[in-house]
């Protein structure tokens, strides 16, 4: 999933929010965030990534991540972080890729 942002501050805390909250509920996804340097000023500043071995991982049933968070923090935490989060974000958009093994090393 691809963020462009307009506050990198308060998004980088909702993250570290959301981060913190999943490691507290022993939550073992494992997102990786990056961040871009460079490239068109309408681009994503950052994105995570999250690794499936097969598309049916895709449908597993687990609650999302505000959900993860409502559950470690309470409703009001979660919901002034959700704010927070839409005050950061002036885009989202996803992809899905996946691995041509034929093409690669």
């Amino acid at each position: 999933t691809f963020f462009e942002i307009q506050n990198s501050a308060d998004f980088k805390e909702v993250v570290q929010g959301i981060q913190s909250a999943l490691k507290s509920s022993n939550d073992d996804r494992n997102g990786k965030w990056f961040t871009f340097m460079g490239g068109d000023r309408d681009d994503a500043d950052y994105f995570v990534s999250t690794p499936f071995s097969k598309f049916a991982d895709l449908d597993k049933d687990e609650d999302g991540v505000w959900q993860v968070y409502e559950k470690v923090n309470g409703k009001k935490k979660a919901d002034e972080l959700r704010a927070k989060f839409r005050s950061s974000v002036v885009d989202v958009w996803s992809y899905i890729y996946t691995l041509n093994k034929d093409l690669s090393n």
